[in-house]
Order: C-alpha cells, then structure tokens, then sequence
C-alpha cells in the first residue's frame, strides 16, 4: 500500500507561536512558528524540566487528537469508496450477490484553540524567545538545553 500525506495545520498564537508539550513532564509551553519549522533544531529542551527529545516527540495532546482523526477520516472515507465500488461493480451481477453494512460516519476534526496565557522570554544563549508559565524563575533553554533566568520580554 502506497504512504498517503494528510495535511494538517497547526495554530500559531497571534504573536507567531506555536504551543507543544513536554513528553516527560506535560508541562506547555511555545516558541514561534519559524523556529518550531526550522530543520537545523533537531532536537528540544523542555523549558520546565530541561529533558531532551526529538521535536515531533513535543507535539501537545490537542494536535495529536486533531491528527488521529483526519486519519481515521481518511480510512473511513477510503473504506467507504472501497465499498461503494464493490457495489456498483456487482450491482447487475446475477451470479454475485453483496451485501455490505452501513457506511462509516466521519469525525469532526478537533478544533485547536490557541490561548496566550503565558509569559514570554528571552533566552539569551540562543537569542530566542519562548513563551512558558515558570514556577521559580529557572528556565532550560529550548534549543540549546542551557539553563538560564531568561528576561521577560516586552
């Protein structure tokens, strides 16, 4: 079977940023939509506990269910096609007789809301900004994994 690319988009804040989510410690936090494209970042610090892993690793829960379901469309639909063939090629087939179930019922894709409820910082060692809700006033950088006491920036 041939691989098939379903598009999916994900929201940026009104400030250009981008939400994700540690694997390791849940915690959220952003950077911007650039920096979240660029290929040279390979890699990603969570800002909260400083643990590394590969950026697709930080995609949020939200993103990842928005992603599930135009995936389970995508089957449906295909599935459905599949079987809406199979009727009309038998459909006058005196020898052939089909019977198939009810056609599968489509997801609505989960809606991504993007709030703007954290600060954002600037980290010195990368000269980025990241948005995070700090709980003292240490933060790992995103890229470099450097620990810092980024300045709020605005």
């Amino acid at each position: 079977m041939s691989e098939q690319k379903i598009p999916l988009s994900i929201p940026l804040d009104d400030e250009g940023f981008v939400t994700l989510q540690c694997p390791f410690c849940n915690c959220h936090f952003k950077i911007t939509g650039t920096d979240a494209m660029d290929e040279s970042v390979y890699e990603l610090f969570c800002p909260q506990c400083g643990l590394v892993a590969e950026p697709n690793d930080f995609l949020s829960d939200e993103v990842i269910e928005r992603a599930m379901r135009l995936a389970e469309n995508y089957v449906f639909e295909s599935l459905n096609d599949f079987q809406n063939n199979v009727n009309k090629s038998f459909k006058n087939n005196k020898f052939v007789k089909v019977k198939t179930g009810p056609e599968f019922k489509m997801n609505s894709p989960k809606i991504i809301v993007e709030s703007d409820n954290m600060e954002t910082y600037s980290v010195p060692c990368c000269e980025r900004l990241v948005k995070t809700s700090l709980i003292d006033d240490t933060l790992y950088c995103p890229f470099c994994g450097g620990e810092t006491h980024g300045t709020i920036d605005g």
